[in-house]
């Protein structure tokens, strides 16, 4: 799934254009159950440089916002 991808990697721009292009995609879940939003929330496979950037907190808190049944936000 390219959204798992982009986020499990913390691709910023990718995950930007495909939610803008699907949409519907940030509710699938991958084969273990895991949902974009998990995948961009953990630390493996993301340089520091990523993981402390405005723009990926900012992708988190949009992924959140659109499913906010997995949080207590």
């Amino acid at each position: 799934l390219p959204l798992h991808k982009a986020c499990r990697f913390g691709n910023v721009a990718a995950v930007k254009f495909l939610m803008v292009q699907n949409l519907a995609s940030v509710t699938m879940r991958n084969h273990k159950n895991e949902m974009p939003v998990h995948l961009l929330c953990i630390k493996t496979n993301k340089s520091d440089k990523v993981l402390q950037s405005v723009d990926y907190t900012g992708r988190i808190f949009r992924l959140l916002r659109q499913n906010p049944e997995i949080c207590d936000c």
